[in-house]
C-alpha cells in the first residue's frame, strides 16, 4: 500500500499510514496473488477513519492515486487519430472559425 500512495503516507506521516495500512489489511485482506492489484478500497476505508475528520481530502487524494496506479497496469489503447475529434459531440463549437483571433 505504500507503494500504491506515497501522496498519502506523506501527508498523514508514516506511522499513521502504516496504522491506516494494518487496520486496512486485517478488515480486507488481499485475494489476489498481484500485490500491485490490491488497494482498490483504501479510498473508501481512509474516509471511515478518524483521520479523515481532520483531512477531508484524504479519501479523494487515495482515489487519485489509486486511478494512477490503475491507469498505469490497464492494457494501452489504441490511438486516437486526430481527425477523429471532429465526431465529438460539441467538437464543431471549438473548432477555429475564420476571422476570429
Amino acid at each position: 500500500l505504500a507503494n500504491g500512495f506515497p501522496a498519502l503516507r506523506r501527508v498523514v506521516g508514516g506511522p499513521d499510514f502504516a496504522s491506516l495500512a494494518s487496520e486496512f489489511i486485517a478488515t480486507a485482506p488481499p485475494r489476489h496473488p498481484l500485490l500491485s492489484t490490491y488497494g482498490g478500497g483504501f479510498a473508501a476505508f481512509v474516509a471511515t477513519q478518524p483521520i479523515a475528520a481532520s483531512l477531508p481530502y484524504l479519501q479523494d487524494l487515495a482515489r487519485v492515486e489509486w486511478a494512477r496506479q490503475d491507469s498505469y497496469l490497464a492494457a494501452d489503447a489504441a490511438l486516437l487519430d486526430p481527425r477523429d475529434h471532429l465526431a465529438l459531440p460539441g467538437a464543431h463549437d471549438l473548432a477555429p472559425q475564420s476571422g476570429r483571433c
